[in-house]
């Protein structure tokens, strides 16, 4: 019986994981966030990895991480802020996580 009910909660978490698709984005500290801020959030597009940040946002468009680029990922998040679960402090670790362990500082 308890196995049952266990296996009913993992499923209902499993499918609620499937449709809400979280997602965590990372905005690491620059003159506009000097803590930076990290935001976490549902309903992520197709593709997009668990873990992203302005930065691997820069590496993917461009391949280069600068402060034009940083701007415009900035710019481009207003989807992702409707869709706001909460706001959290600056994570280094999920950064890292975004930009394969690189810290860039344009």
């Amino acid at each position: 019986m308890a196995k049952s009910v266990l296996l009913f909660f993992l499923l209902l978490f499993v499918a609620v994981w499937l449709i809400a698709r979280p997602a965590v984005f990372v905005i690491p500290p620059m003159y506009d966030y000097p803590a930076g801020v990290t935001l976490l959030y549902f309903d992520r597009a197709s593709g997009t990895p668990f873990f992203t940040s302005t930065d691997s946002y820069c590496l993917y468009s461009t391949g280069d991480v600068t402060t034009r680029c940083r701007n415009a990922a900035l710019n481009s998040i207003d989807p992702l802020l409707e869709n706001l679960i909460t706001t959290l402090p600056y994570s280094e670790w999920a950064y890292l996580r975004s930009t394969n362990g690189v810290m860039y500082n344009p």
